[in-house]
């Protein structure tokens, strides 16, 4: 942590600055990550409970997806090959998005969400179909990653 925070200092010093760094508009999406408008997306095809994929994603700079339109959706759907876990998940009656974004847009299969067998908490997307589904978060799954293409840090 401390090697990081000196080579970022360093590196905004050399750009005449002493911590301050801008929010471009311009930024590229890491390698292997797929930029959709203002977000990068990353399918990551290992099997992970939802709790420890949301936790890979942190590490990674972002969060489990969230989708807030049909085109949104369709774009992450596009990138998986199995069911995949997303950022939403249910708190006690309320769902959530793990990124802390509204959950405005759903897109739920018939009869879903349904809490089967009272432990369905967490949000996956479906390979085959077109829809989401709440399941067990302890069930592993391959998931998808997110983070705001428009946080990148370089000198004015």
């Amino acid at each position: 942590m401390a090697s990081g925070l000196f080579f970022s200092l360093l590196f905004c010093l050399s750009c005449g600055l002493l911590i301050e760094a801008t929010v471009s508009s311009e930024c590229r999406c890491p390698e292997g990550w797929t930029p959709y408008n203002q977000s990068c997306f990353l399918y990551v095809d290992e099997a992970q409970t939802w709790a420890d994929a949301e936790r890979a994603c942190i590490n990674r700079g972002g969060n489990l997806a969230s989708f807030h339109s049909e085109a949104e959706y369709n774009a992450i759907k596009q990138l998986i090959s199995n069911n995949a876990w997303v950022g939403g998940f249910d708190a006690e009656g309320v769902w959530l998005w793990s990124d802390g974004s509204s959950f405005d847009y759903t897109n739920w299969a018939d009869g879903e969400p349904n809490n089967h067998g009272g432990n369905e908490n967490c949000v996956m997307i479906y390979a085959e179909g077109d829809f989401t589904n709440d399941a067990p978060c302890i069930w592993t799954l391959p998931y998808v990653c997110a983070k705001d293409r428009r946080k990148c840090y370089s000198c004015p």
